[in-house]
């Protein structure tokens, strides 16, 4: 099953490290990578758009000498970090990112419809969406979304049952959560399929 790896910010400074970055994972056996333009500083919350470009290319060089197709995921962390306008910063990065070699386009954070709309249309190419709760699978290929990623949110969903079940236990004394979970032949099933 073809897998793609979310890979922060390329793990390195310089784009010959997002380069080797993306060979590592590729040898790995990933089929694709998203590179953020978010260097997790406090100092610089975004990459400057032309070194940001630059490790974009970077990835899409070293993706188009591999032996195997590879995608290119380039992230606009505009919205998540909250730039003055993140609606228009990300349109040209994207755009930028687009130009540079990125084989799809994505911009974590928008909620609206709308918005993302936008974005699909004024930043034209594959576009991959994180889903936020309203959102349907259907939504969103209408407008165009090439790839929707759900983020933590299975995890986060998880961890909200074991809260809640421990708040019951507590609170309550009761176990009524029980009565959702998942049968240990259902679980021994799954796992033995896979």
């Amino acid at each position: 099953m073809p897998l793609s790896v979310d890979a922060e910010d390329g793990y390195g400074v310089r784009p010959e490290d997002v380069a080797e970055t993306i060979r590592v994972l590729a040898q790995a056996g990933a089929s694709g990578a998203s590179i953020e333009d978010h260097p997790r500083l406090a100092s610089s919350p975004l990459h400057p758009i032309g070194e940001a470009v630059e490790r974009v290319q970077a990835a899409g060089e070293a993706a188009a000498c591999l032996d195997t197709p590879f995608t290119v995921v380039a992230r606009a962390e505009c919205f998540l970090v909250g730039t003055e306008d993140p609606l228009a910063d990300s349109i040209e990065r994207l755009n930028r990112y687009r130009e540079a070699g990125a084989h799809c386009l994505y911009a974590p954070g928008p909620t609206d419809l709308g918005i993302i709309a936008t974005l699909l249309g004024e930043a034209p190419g594959p576009h991959n969406v994180l889903s936020r709760g309203g959102m349907t699978v259907a939504q969103l290929q209408e407008l165009g979304v090439r790839r929707i990623s759900i983020g933590g949110s299975l995890a986060r969903a998880a961890f909200g049952t074991v809260v809640r079940a421990a708040r019951e236990m507590v609170e309550q004394g009761a176990f009524e959560f029980q009565k959702l979970s998942v049968s240990p032949s259902e679980l021994e099933d799954r796992f033995e399929r896979n």
